[in-house]
């Protein structure tokens, strides 16, 4: 597991080679806002395959739709329970 505090140190590091099983986004981030974060990862042919779930306060049905057809392969509300955070990506890297 490896944690960056905004996407642009994230998209460094991957852009060094790493490539991650999976991401898991808040929506609210520094330099970069999670909605942007994911239609970049999706329009990149090395990062658009990576799974990515998105996270947010904001329990807005327009807001998950949106991201789910953008891509997002999950979208859970805070707070959650970080037990089903690990089930749901449990089935999604399985």
């Amino acid at each position: 597991c490896t944690w960056f505090d905004n996407p642009l140190k994230g998209l460094d590091w991957m852009r060094q080679g790493n490539i991650p099983d999976l991401i898991i986004s808040d929506i609210r981030m520094p330099e970069m806002r999670g909605d942007e974060f994911l239609a970049y990862l999706k329009l990149n042919e090395l990062f658009k395959q990576i799974p990515v779930v998105m996270l947010s306060s904001e329990d807005s049905t327009s807001e998950r739709i949106r991201l789910l057809e953008e891509g997002a392969e999950d979208y859970i509300v805070k707070p959650f329970n970080p037990l089903e955070l690990k089930i749901r990506i449990k089935k999604i890297i399985d």
